[in-house]
């Protein structure tokens, strides 16, 4: 049996483990819930929310990555930025998820459900759930379509996979390193805004530098003065047409060598 986990971060927010390890936040007002991404897929999330929740829910999603929208499919109302519908596309097929499955020791597991309609979700969209507000910010890099929340009654971003430790900007449809940074740029206009910064993996946690070190990467990659260190990315992406790099060297232990956190590859 395929079991998630879960804690409660704040008064309202409980955020999720799935049985792979990657978060999602379910968010619960007075009125109505909304759940934050849908991890892999594999398992029954929604039953495990219905166990945590019985108000309306809305599902939200930051981007359109396996690990966060394959299990979006049960779910009634879904938004997710229609910039990401070929992200999703590619990500949600069998040719795609058969790898991960065998590796994950779900080989005898069905696929996850394919979702053919999303609400699109919008910059600045904000969504009311009873004396609890969320707010979608749009911050293209990791993709297209990739999304950050603002949790504004807990002052908390999630900054997911739009800026982190190990910032990918690797598919095909990730941004140029300078559009990326315009993006981060944009987000400065929410300082002041919150005072945690939350994520899908690892940790869970940054501390409030992470954005400007990320942004400070972004400065010296486009200026040719990061460690340009090579790295092997086979087992992330599908392709060979290019070399890959990480903007600062990692330690034993993937972390950045320096000791500051944030990092491109």
């Amino acid at each position: 049996m395929l079991n998630f986990t879960h804690e409660k971060i704040t008064d309202q927010v409980i955020r999720i483990t799935d049985p792979l390890g990657v978060f999602m936040y379910l968010v619960i007002g007075d009125e109505k819930a909304a759940l934050i991404d849908t991890g892999y897929g594999f398992g029954d999330l929604k039953g495990y929310v219905e166990s945590l929740t019985d108000k309306p829910l809305t599902v939200i999603l930051t981007h359109g990555h396996l690990d966060h929208a394959n299990g979006c499919a049960p779910f009634k109302e879904v938004y997710m930025s229609a910039l990401d519908l070929p992200v999703y596309e590619k990500h949600s097929s069998q040719e795609f998820l058969k790898p991960l499955k065998e590796n994950a020791g779900f080989k005898d597991l069905p696929y996850p459900q394919v979702r053919k309609e999303f609400k699109d979700l919008k910059d600045k969209q904000l969504f009311d759930l009873g004396n609890y507000q969320l707010e979608a910010i749009s911050v293209p890099g990791h993709t297209p379509g990739m999304t950050m929340i603002l949790f504004k009654k807990d002052r908390m971003m999630l900054f997911g996979d739009g800026c982190g430790p190990g910032t990918i900007l690797l598919e095909d449809w990730s941004s140029k390193v300078k559009d990326y940074k315009q993006s981060l740029i944009n987000l400065k206009q929410y300082d002041g805004q919150y005072d945690r910064i939350i994520r899908n993996h690892g940790t869970g946690e940054s501390k409030l530098e992470l954005l400007k070190n990320v942004t400070e990467l972004c400065d010296l990659i486009l200026e040719g003065k990061d460690d340009h260190e090579l790295v092997d990315v086979s087992h992330m992406i599908e392709t060979d047409k290019y070399k890959s790099y990480n903007a600062k060297k990692k330690d034993k232990n993937g972390n950045r060598a320096d000791g500051k956190e944030g990092n491109i590859t």
